[in-house]
């Protein structure tokens, strides 16, 4: 006879996490935590934006699309905090 599959909790910041998405914010995320050459790429629309973060200490930085900047200001910090722009 096997035991039954118990699913392990989610924490509580991956919870978090999941819940914000770009897209409520009326934002599209081009690239996510890459370096800065690919972010220069002349590719992307000029209403993309390089958003650097800090997370744990450590920097990031995306490339993000969106209408109005403050949105970008509004998804970031709901994400990561408001140490994290």
């Amino acid at each position: 006879m096997t035991a039954p599959v118990v699913q392990a909790p989610v924490k509580q910041e991956e919870k978090q996490e999941s819940k914000i998405q770009p897209s409520d914010y009326s934002c599209i995320i081009l690239l996510e935590k890459t370096t800065e050459e690919k972010a220069q790429d002349k590719s992307f629309p000029t209403d993309a934006y390089m958003v650097r973060y800090v997370v744990d200490g450590t920097q990031h930085l995306d490339v993000t699309r969106c209408y109005k900047m403050v949105n970008i200001f509004d998804m970031y910090y709901d994400k990561y905090g408001k140490d994290a722009i």
